[in-house]
């Protein structure tokens, strides 16, 4: 068993586990764990998800993006960073894009299509005058790549919060 505590800062002890498992190494806290024995058995829980193919895998129940983002992503943007209305900006093209998809069903191909996609979709300024045509401009990559970091940021998000 590859089961040891490490001392915290504050002089308390926490559980790790470490396993190699086909040349890739896990390595988990387990913070509820009080004794050694309680620490064997988390592993051997983790053990037997790796087996059966559940680790790291969302629960049937998971939430949409748009649940997602307007429940908590937008709370914790407004609570840690000063560019939280950048990002309730941006938020709308992508839950155009993503909003009714499940946060586990969203794949690395489906974002780079929509990379593509809203790289090919020019931006139409409205002119104060009516009678006027609508400006068109072509849609920065920057813009799109600040859209791509909202959507990493907010995977993160769901990744690390409770």
């Amino acid at each position: 068993m590859s089961v040891y505590k490490r001392k915290k800062k504050d002089g308390s002890y926490t559980w790790w586990f470490t396993r190699t498992i086909n040349s890739r190494r896990y390595r988990e806290r387990i913070p509820t764990a009080r004794t050694e024995k309680q620490a064997k058995d988390a592993e051997q829980e983790f053990l037997r998800q790796l087996h059966d193919g559940t680790y790291g895998k969302a629960q049937q129940g998971s939430i949409t993006l748009k649940e997602f983002v307007d429940t908590v992503y937008l709370k914790w943007a407004k609570e840690n960073k000063r560019s939280w209305q950048d990002d309730t900006y941006r938020v709308r093209a992508l839950l155009a894009a993503f909003g009714d998809k499940r946060l586990c069903d969203i794949t690395p191909f489906s974002i780079e299509a929509y990379k593509r996609k809203r790289l090919k979709t020019p931006i139409v300024y409205k002119t104060k005058d009516k009678r006027k045509e609508p400006k068109v401009k072509e849609r920065s990559p920057g813009a799109v790549d600040r859209e791509l970091a909202l959507l990493s940021t907010s995977f993160r998000v769901a990744l690390t919060l409770p």
